[in-house]
């Protein structure tokens, strides 16, 4: 199969596992360490720091779009 999906929510949920099929998939055999050590970097914090005032134009403008709200970005 040439084609391999990967949510974005499902890799930060679980990077060490999506990581795990995309790697072999790209055709890379990656050690353990390597793949643990890569898995640590993804921090599935850093998905919402919109906290800040200058984002709240923009956080306005997403919550009029449905899809936004739907994948949970607004």
């Amino acid at each position: 199969n040439p084609y391999q999906e990967i949510r974005y929510e499902t890799l930060m949920g679980d990077p060490e596992a999506e990581l795990g099929k995309l790697l072999p998939f790209c055709g890379l055999n990656t050690p353990a360490e390597q793949l643990r050590s890569a898995a640590a970097i993804a921090d599935s914090t850093r998905t919402r720091r919109f906290d800040d005032a200058r984002y709240a134009p923009w956080l306005d403008r997403l919550s009029g779009m449905p899809l936004a709200r739907e994948f949970g970005y607004a």
